[in-house]
């Protein structure tokens, strides 16, 4: 969407992106190029980041079907796929973790992509949309390390926007986490390592 719908969406991407980007500067962020929650989240993270090393590399990307200008101003933006059907696919299987704020069908459908390759998703309950199980939205399951408190705070509309967003990046942290755990199972016999990205819907 090219607006937001609920009253504390723009200050909970301002915390999420900040407090991600203080709690784990070395990760990835992926965007879809085209949403404001997306562009708001992303750009706090980015500016965090910069602040605190303005050589540092990108870490912002801009995943886009080809020929599409998101022209955002940050961040590096990236060709995946003809069109948003493909780049929804892309980003679901290149993420290790999804996060999801308001939403509409497309957003469903990138959710639906993400579950099907396995990819945790964290959505935002209290925002509404997509993310509060609109528009026939999959609902989806506290991750076994995940305090039930934690995961609560992500549908609490009475929690401060300061608790939610760390309740989000609290979630991040543990699925990636057990994602490295499990990658460096799987990568032991070469010795390869692998960087972490997170997706915003």
């Amino acid at each position: 969407s090219v607006d937001f719908y609920h009253k504390d969406s723009p200050d909970l991407c301002d915390k999420i992106g900040a407090e991600l980007a203080k709690r784990m500067p070395h990760v990835c962020l992926l965007t879809g190029a085209n949403a404001i929650s997306q562009n708001r989240l992303s750009k706090a993270f980015h500016d965090e980041i910069q602040r605190n090393d303005e050589s540092s590399i990108p870490r912002v990307f801009h995943l886009a079907p080809v020929g599409y200008d998101c022209g955002w101003g940050f961040g590096a933006c990236l060709d995946a796929g003809r069109d948003m059907e493909e780049r929804r696919h892309v980003l679901a299987t290149l993420a290790d973790v999804c996060i999801s704020i308001e939403g509409g069908p497309g957003t469903v459908d990138e959710m639906e992509k993400a579950r099907m390759a396995k990819t945790a998703v964290v959505p935002l309950i209290r925002t509404s949309g997509a993310s509060g199980g609109m528009f026939g939205a999959p609902a989806f399951s506290r991750p076994e390390r995940v305090p039930e408190q934690v995961w609560d705070l992500l549908a609490d509309e009475l929690a401060s926007t300061v608790e939610s967003a760390n309740a989000v990046v609290t979630v991040v942290e543990s699925v990636l986490k057990t994602a490295a755990e499990k990658r460096a199972k799987l990568m032991a016999a070469t010795k390869q390592s692998t960087e972490k990205a997170i997706e915003v819907m």
